[in-house]
C-alpha cells in the first residue's frame, strides 16, 4: 500500500473509531508526514518497503528532539504499522517496529513558583479588558489544577457557580469535576459580564466558549502561553514557567499543606498515582535545599 494511502487510513480511524482528542491526531500526523518525507527521498514509496533499519535510520535524524518527543514518534510509528499490518492482515511478527523500544527519560522535576510568586504573578492590575481575562484564565490554570487545554476548551455550560465548581471533558475524553474557591469564580463571573458578554454583543456572535478573544475567536493554548510568558515578564519572574507550571504550583502547594496524595490525584485527573508522585519528589527536594542552607552543623 502507499504510504500515503495507509497514512490517511491511519489518521481516520484515529478520528472516527479510537475518537482520540484532536491534538493526539495533529501530532500523529505531524509526525507520519516527516516520516512519510523521510522514506520518499529515499526513493521508499510503500508501507511493505519499509525496514527495521529505515525506521532506526529515521529515528537517528531526531536524536537533537527532546527525548519526550522523540518517544511520541516512535509511539506514532509503532501505532502506525501495527494497524497497518493488522488491517491487512499481515504477520505482525514482521513488522518493522517489533524490535524497536522507546527511550528510557530522564524525570525533570516540575517547575513551579513559590506560594509568595504566586500571590505576585496573580495579583494583576485589573485595568483593561485582557487584564481581566488573562485574571480569570490564571485562576482557573492555578485554582482548578487545569491542563492548559482544558483551560482554553472550556464552555459556559461547564460552570456551576452555586456549587462552585466547574465540569468538563478533561484528558482522554475523562469526565472531571473541579472545585474553585471564591475569588476565581469572582474573576470568571467578571470576565464574562465586563468583557465577554461585550465582545459577544458588539460582534453579534453565537459562542459557548468561554474564553474568548476580542476579535471573537476562540483563545488557544499558544495565546495562554503567551500571556503566562508575559506576565512572567512583568513580574520580574525568571524561572521557565510555562502554563503547565501553574498546575504544577497548584499540586505541590496543597502537598505543601498537607493534603492527601490520593486527593491530589483525583484533582488533578491522573489516572495512574504514580503520575502524582512526581510532586512528593519536588518537596523532599525543598527540604533537602533547606536542610543544606539553613542547618547550622553544615556552617
Amino acid at each position: 500500500m502507499k504510504l500515503e494511502n495507509a497514512k490517511r487510513y491511519f489518521i481516520d480511524h484515529q478520528k472516527s473509531v479510537l475518537e482520540h482528542s484532536q491534538n493526539t491526531v495533529i501530532a500523529y500526523e505531524h509526525n507520519i508526514d516527516k516520516f512519510i518525507t523521510y522514506l520518499q527521498n529515499k526513493g521508499i514509496d510503500t508501507v511493505e518497503e519499509v525496514t527495521t533499519k529505515d525506521v532506526e535510520a529515521f529515528l537517528e535524524t531526531c536524536k537533537n528532539y527532546e527525548q519526550s518527543t522523540q518517544n511520541q514518534i516512535i509511539t506514532t510509528l509503532r501505532q502506525f504499522f501495527k494497524e497497518h499490518y493488522i488491517y491487512n492482515e499481515m504477520d505482525s511478527n514482521l513488522q518493522p517496529m517489533n524490535t524497536i523500544g522507546s527511550i528510557k527519560q530522564n524525570q525533570h522535576l516540575p517547575i513551579f513558583l513559590s506560594e509568595s510568586e504566586m500571590a505576585m504573578f496573580l495579583n494583576i492590575p485589573l485595568q483593561s479588558d485582557q487584564d481581566i481575562m488573562r485574571k480569570a484564565i490564571f485562576e482557573v490554570l492555578y485554582c482548578g489544577g487545569l491542563r492548559v487545554s482544558e483551560c482554553a476548551n472550556l464552555q459556559l455550560n461547564d460552570l456551576h457557580f452555586s456549587a462552585n465548581m466547574i465540569r468538563f471533558m478533561g484528558k482522554g475524553s475523562k469526565e472531571r469535576v473541579v472545585l474553585l474557591h471564591e475569588e476565581a469564580i469572582q474573576c470568571i463571573s467578571m470576565y464574562i459580564t465586563l468583557v465577554r458578554e461585550k465582545i459577544v454583543r458588539d460582534l453579534r456572535i453565537n459562542s459557548n466558549a468561554l474564553f474568548i478573544k476580542k476579535s471573537g475567536k476562540i483563545i488557544t493554548r499558544n495565546d495562554i502561553y503567551k500571556l503566562v510568558k508575559n506576565r512572567c515578564m512583568e513580574c520580574g519572574i525568571t524561572k521557565n514557567i510555562s502554563p503547565h507550571s501553574l498546575r504544577h504550583s497548584y499540586a505541590t502547594h496543597m502537598l505543601e499543606e498537607g493534603a492527601n496524595l490520593v486527593a491530589i490525584q483525583e484533582l488533578l485527573g491522573h489516572a495512574d498515582i504514580s503520575t502524582t508522585q512526581i510532586y512528593t519528589h519536588v518537596t523532599a527536594k525543598q527540604m533537602r535545599d533547606t536542610y543544606d542552607k539553613f542547618f547550622p552543623k553544615k556552617k
